[in-house]
C-alpha cells in the first residue's frame, strides 16, 4: 500500500511539473512557443504538406523574425474567396518557401507586394508552400488553385525545385519523403507509410510547447550525430547544388525531365484560357559577383566541383521556356544591376543564415513581375 501510494505521489508531482514547464514555455519568446504553422506528412493533404488555417505564429531564426498569419483556407496570404470578384484580374502564384515567405512579415512577402504594386485592380494569390517542388505546384493547380479561376497564373522556380521533384534524389533510395508525386500513368502516388498515432501526435504539436521541443531537442540530437558520421561529410555542399550544371547521373537526368514536364503540364492546363508564366527566382549564387569563391568560402577549397555552372539552370530553362512557347519574369539581370549600382555586399539579397529572399529580394522579384505582367 505504501508503495502506492509513493507511486501515485510521484506520479502527481511528475504532472504538475510537466504541466508547470508546458505553461511557462507559452509564454517564454522560442521557436516552440507558438503551434506549428505546417503540417507535414498529413494522409488527408494534396501534397503531403499543409499550412494549417487560421493560425498566427513567430518564426525565429539566427538572423530573422518574422510575423506569421494564415488564412482560414490554409495559406499564407490575406482572407480570400473562392468566388472571383469580376472587376479584379485574379492572379495565383505557386512556388515553394520563396514565395511562402517566412522569412518576412505578412506584407513583405512576394503576393503582397506584387498586389501593392499593380494596384487595386489586381488580387494576388499565395500558393507558396515551403519545401515542394514543380511537380508538386502541378497537382495543387490540377487538384485546388484552378477552382479559383485565376487569369494569370505564376509558377516559381528556384534551384531546389529540380531535387524535389524527383523521390529517389529528395528521400534517397527508398523515397523517404512526404511529398506527394505522379506516376507514369499521372495517378498521385506516395512513397511514405502514414505515421502510427498520426493524429494524437498532431494534436500534441498543437497543444504542447513541451512535446514541441522534445521533438526538437530529438531531432538536433539525430541532426548531430549525423554531423559527424564521416561517411557524410560531404552532404555539406549542399545536394541542390547538383543542379549547377550539366546533370552527371540518371537521376539528375530524369529529375530535370520531371521539371520541365511540369512546366508543360501546368501551361497545357492553363492555356489558352488563362495566361501561364514561369518565374525564375535567382538564388544568391546566380547573381554573386564571384560564386565559386562564396562556395570555396563555405565548404572548402575542394569546392566547387568540375563542371559548376550558377548560370545551368537559368540558362536551360531560357531555352525550354522559348522553345515551348512559354512566357518567362526573369529577375536576375536587374538584381545583378542593383548589386553594382548600390554597391551591395554580401548577402546581397538574402541572410547570412538563410539563403532565402529578404524583403528587398523579395520586393525587387516582385517589380520585374509587375513590369512583365503590365
Amino acid at each position: 500500500m505504501k508503495f502506492l501510494k509513493k507511486l501515485l505521489s510521484s506520479l502527481f508531482v511528475l504532472a504538475l511539473t510537466l504541466l508547470f514547464a508546458d505553461t511557462l514555455l507559452r509564454f517564454i519568446p522560442s521557436p516552440v512557443q507558438y503551434p506549428p504553422w505546417h503540417e507535414i506528412g498529413d494522409p488527408n493533404s494534396i501534397v503531403g504538406i499543409e499550412i494549417v488555417p487560421s493560425t498566427k505564429a513567430v518564426e525565429r531564426s539566427a538572423c530573422a523574425v518574422s510575423e506569421i498569419t494564415t488564412n482560414a483556407l490554409g495559406w499564407r496570404d490575406k482572407e480570400r474567396s473562392l468566388k472571383k470578384t469580376p472587376e479584379l484580374t485574379r492572379i495565383a502564384v505557386l512556388g515553394d518557401s520563396f514565395i511562402e515567405g517566412s522569412q518576412v512579415n505578412d506584407d513583405q512577402i512576394f503576393t503582397r507586394q506584387l498586389e501593392k504594386i499593380l494596384g487595386d485592380k489586381f488580387e494576388v494569390l499565395n500558393f507558396g508552400l515551403s519545401s515542394i517542388g514543380t511537380v508538386q505546384e502541378s497537382i495543387l493547380y490540377e487538384k485546388l488553385v484552378k477552382k479559383f479561376d485565376p487569369d494569370i497564373v505564376i509558377t516559381a522556380f528556384y534551384l531546389n525545385d529540380v531535387q524535389n521533384n524527383d523521390p529517389v534524389l529528395e528521400g534517397g533510395p527508398g523515397k523517404n519523403t512526404p511529398l506527394s508525386y505522379l506516376d507514369e500513368a499521372g495517378n498521385i502516388i506516395r512513397f511514405s507509410d502514414e505515421k502510427p498515432f498520426y493524429a494524437f501526435r498532431k494534436w500534441l504539436r498543437i497543444q504542447s510547447p513541451l512535446f514541441r521541443l522534445v521533438k526538437a531537442v530529438y531531432g538536433r540530437l539525430n541532426g548531430f550525430a549525423d554531423k559527424y558520421d564521416e561517411r557524410t561529410a560531404a552532404s555539406t555542399y549542399p545536394k541542390a547544388y547538383s543542379a549547377y550544371g550539366e546533370p552527371e547521373t540518371d537521376d539528375w537526368r530524369r529529375a530535370w525531365n520531371t521539371t520541365e514536364g511540369s512546366f508543360l503540364a501546368l501551361k497545357k492546363e492553363t492555356e489558352p484560357e488563362k495566361k501561364f508564366f514561369m518565374m525564375l527566382v535567382p538564388g544568391m549564387l546566380e547573381v554573386a559577383p564571384d560564386p565559386a569563391r562564396l562556395i570555396r568560402s563555405n565548404f572548402g577549397e575542394k569546392y566547387p566541383p568540375s563542371g559548376f555552372d550558377p548560370q545551368y539552370p537559368r540558362n536551360r530553362l531560357l531555352g525550354f521556356a522559348q522553345k515551348n512557347g512559354i512566357d518567362v519574369i526573369d529577375p536576375q539581370l536587374p538584381m545583378v544591376k542593383y548589386i553594382a549600382e548600390n554597391n551591395l555586399e554580401y548577402p546581397y539579397f538574402s541572410y547570412t543564415c538563410d539563403g532565402h529572399l529578404n524583403p528587398l529580394g523579395l520586393k525587387l522579384l516582385a517589380e520585374e513581375a509587375a513590369t512583365i505582367i503590365r
